[in-house]
């Protein structure tokens, strides 16, 4: 039972820093291509769900000028100063038509009449400014400064579109090129290719990014780990190596829609988490299952102590899961709330409450829901 629990600790610290490559973003239909302007050459990778967002944001925005254009139902804007960081470089040419501001700080603008010429002079003066280039992709500029990330797209008939959005992280800190640890709590090899994009070690907890690899890299390592004596279980996804005092628990992922792991570990001490084996007497009768609402599908087992809550489910597609998300969302389960995977057979949401409960919901290919919960005391 404690290593479901582990589980949690550990799939949370593996899941908080998946990322993919700016490489993946969706093309805007009407999007040109940039060229690299003479930026520095400093590829980087962002969290999914942030460079999700902004391409989301700026897409939708940029149809809206657009059909605002079309329609000639537009009007000359005053650049709005006051709604940017200090210091940002106002666009240097053509007329704001369209503002918008997201969630009260971050901002969208449309500027028309403009050239590419100009929009290229302008990439270089927020470089001059500080902020720093990721290579484009399919027609969007991406830069970040300290929290910030910035989106930039030009199209040629109907000008530039500029997304500023918060991110909450560092991120000059967060992409500060990285090495493998040298000083781990626990001997593992060192991964055999990519590059490392993320390394933090924080006493007996251990997160580690690797960006372009393969799968096959990836298995053979998996397959190293498990000749230096760690158990997979295949159930929950996790490596465990007993030692004396306790167990290291690995959670090891292959991304492969940018070609990425994320490695992370984490002790256990045998003496943590003492707990007794509790009778389930049906849902709603603990105090774990009763703070989420019943499936619509049938319970296939569960088991419960008094620190976690397990129960798997047979049967389950992709759009059961994610139904059952967002009710566990509404009842309460939102803070910290990420979809770390979607695939047309696999799902992964991780989220937890305001009383420190936190909860996995997992669809493995072969239709079998694993829902965990628990409460680190």
């Amino acid at each position: 039972m404690k290593k479901l629990l582990a589980l949690a600790l550990v799939a949370a610290l593996a899941f908080s820093f998946a990322a993919c490559t700016i490489t993946q973003m969706p093309s805007d239909p009407g999007a040109s291509q940039n060229g690299q302007n003479n930026r520095p050459d400093k590829p980087i990778s962002l969290p999914k769900e942030d460079i999700q967002t902004a391409v989301d944001k700026m897409s939708g925005a940029f149809s809206n000028a657009i059909l605002a254009i079309e329609g000639g139902d537009t009007e000359k804007l005053n650049w709005p100063t006051s709604s940017f960081p200090s210091g940002f470089p106002a666009y240097p040419e053509g007329d704001v038509i369209y503002a918008e501001s997201f969630l009260g700080d971050d901002i969208m603008v449309f500027v028309e009449n403009t050239s590419k010429a100009t929009y290229d002079a302008y990439l270089k003066t927020l470089e001059g400014a500080g902020w720093i280039f990721a290579e484009p992709e399919d027609g969007y500029d991406f830069a970040y400064k300290g929290s910030l990330m910035l989106t930039l797209v030009y199209e040629d008939e109907y000008g530039s579109g500029i997304y500023i959005y918060d991110m909450g992280i560092d991120l000059e800190e967060l992409y500060t090129p990285a090495e493998w640890p040298q000083d781990l709590p626990v001997a593992i090899p060192v991964y055999p290719d990519g590059e490392v994009y993320f390394a933090d070690v924080d006493g007996d907890m251990v997160a580690i990014g690797i960006d372009n690899t393969s799968k096959a890299s990836f298995d053979a390592y998996m397959q190293d780990i498990i000749s230096l004596g760690w158990v997979f279980d295949e159930a929950v996804g996790d490596l465990t190596l007993e030692v004396e005092g306790g167990e290291w628990i690995m959670f090891l992922d292959f991304d492969e829609s940018d070609n990425s792991v994320n490695i992370g570990l984490f002790f256990m001490e045998a003496y943590d988490y003492d707990v007794d084996i509790l009778d389930f007497t049906g849902w709603g009768n603990d105090e774990f299952s009763q703070r989420l609402p019943p499936p619509d599908f049938a319970l296939w087992t569960e088991s419960l102590t008094e620190a976690t809550f397990t129960a798997l489910f047979k049967d389950v597609t992709v759009p059961m899961i994610k139904d059952y998300a967002e009710k566990v969302a509404a009842a309460g389960f939102a803070q910290d709330a990420k979809v770390t995977e979607e695939t047309e057979k696999t799902y992964i949401y991780t989220a937890s409450d305001s009383e420190g409960y936190n909860v996995i919901l997992r669809l493995y290919d072969d239709g079998t829901m694993y829902l965990t919960m628990s409460k680190f005391r």
